[in-house]
């Protein structure tokens, strides 16, 4: 794609491009700067177990035929990310018992995992929480397997932005609308 490609297509709603799925170009004035633009590009997920993955967000006058032509390898790398989000989001639940009841913090043992898994809620995001793999009492890298905590199911959402999985007491199954949301136990397949 040149960067003329991506002007064409700014501000024209998600539109097919080529093998990576939808793609949302906008280019928006910047209300800081009157005159100065930005540039910002979307990849719509596919699958309700990862976010949209944003790219750019400078300004429009910044960006070179160099970065356009970097784009496609961006996209095929986060198109890779969101085909592993759906593969971890099917694999069986890990059923998790609480251990150390009697510490302030939260800490999980998951059931055919031989690691403790420490618990925490996000605070800037009401329902999100994260589970990370403990080393050394240190939280080491984050959990992304389905879970079974509390009698509900829980599927990793993998985040562009954070980098990394988290859950949703909110959306439990994943990024389904709401009547979609099935999360007993006996609902498991």
């Amino acid at each position: 794609m040149t960067l003329a490609e991506i002007k064409e297509r700014a501000n024209k709603g998600f539109m097919p491009y080529k093998d990576y799925g939808l793609l949302d170009v906008r280019i928006t004035e910047c209300k800081s700067f009157p005159g100065d633009y930005f540039l910002h590009i979307t990849l719509k997920a596919q699958n309700p177990f990862c976010t949209d993955a944003m790219f750019g967000g400078g300004f429009l006058e910044f960006a070179t035929e160099e970065d356009v032509e970097k784009l496609d390898e961006a996209l095929e790398k986060a198109v890779e990310k969101m085909r592993k989000a759906e593969k971890l989001a099917g694999i069986d639940p890990f059923m998790l018992q609480r251990v150390d009841k009697e510490s302030r913090e939260v800490h999980y043992k998951a059931e055919g995992f031989d690691r403790k898994l420490n618990y925490e809620d996000a605070t800037t995001v009401d329902g999100m929480f994260f589970l990370y793999v403990l080393y050394g009492g240190e939280n080491d890298y984050p959990f992304s397997r389905p879970v079974i905590l509390d009698g509900k199911v829980y599927k990793p959402i993998y985040s562009f932005w954070l980098e990394h999985s988290y859950y949703d007491h909110k959306h439990p199954m994943g990024l389904l609308p709401d009547e979609e949301q099935k999360n007993d136990v006996g609902g498991v397949n």
